[in-house]
């Protein structure tokens, strides 16, 4: 995967058509079809079918992390114990073998703290994909902030938030799955998996076969 294929995302986005905004967090979808999963597999599947909704798909994450901290003789009952403790000895906490739900709970404590602490320095670049009245928008890049943000806001005690969160905005013609191909790239632990979905992706996107249309619909709330 070359980045001549991928593109010069920062250039991509030089347009007077895309434009920075803070939109509510409940405006704003994770993609469906992104290659790397954030969340566990079973809480990503239910959570895209309409099945949980941030808050709850969070606290099924919590309460999984929470079952295996105990089982290790680590219990906690806040997120926010999980922050590292300076008085601990170093050795103790290199020690600590964690599963990955328990790794990825951990990271997401710590970055919703940093964006608590200094603000949000890099914005979600979003697609705009809303229907008439209803605004709504289908993350490109930046998922992992997106799921930080929900947990500051619900499971860290004092949030002072407004409840949103700051997005670059693509006309949906200027989306690029390129361009989140880049970021995953670059970003570290991209599993076999995540990186045959991605060629998949890809591939599909070069042969000329439409993607989108399956994302949006997976945005929509169900009817039912």
């Amino acid at each position: 995967m070359t980045t001549d294929l991928m593109g010069d995302g920062q250039g991509a986005l030089q347009d007077n058509s895309i434009r920075v905004e803070r939109l509510l967090l409940e405006m704003v979808r994770p993609d469906p079809v992104q290659p790397r999963r954030v969340l566990p597999e079973s809480i990503h599947l239910r959570f895209h079918n309409n099945q949980f909704t941030p808050t709850q798909a969070l606290r099924e994450l919590v309460q999984i992390v929470q079952i295996a901290a105990r089982q290790q003789g680590r219990p906690f009952n806040s997120v926010i114990e999980l922050l590292p403790n300076a008085d601990e000895e170093r050795e103790e906490e290199t020690a600590v073998t964690l599963s990955p739900e328990e790794q990825l709970l951990h990271d997401l404590v710590n970055l919703a703290v940093t964006i608590r602490d200094d603000g949000q320095v890099n914005p979600l670049t979003v697609v705009d994909v809303s229907q008439g009245v209803t605004r709504l928008f289908r993350i490109e890049t930046g998922e992992r902030r997106y799921w930080a943000t929900w947990l500051l806001r619900d499971f860290i005690p004092n949030y002072t938030g407004d409840g949103t969160i700051p997005c670059i905005i693509i006309p949906e013609k200027r989306s690029s799955v390129f361009r989140q191909a880049k970021e995953n790239t670059a970003r570290s632990g991209l599993t076999a998996i995540a990186m045959a979905r991605q060629a998949a992706l890809l591939l599909l996107t070069v042969h000329g076969y439409e993607i989108s249309a399956y994302a949006e619909n997976e945005l929509l709330p169900s009817s039912t």
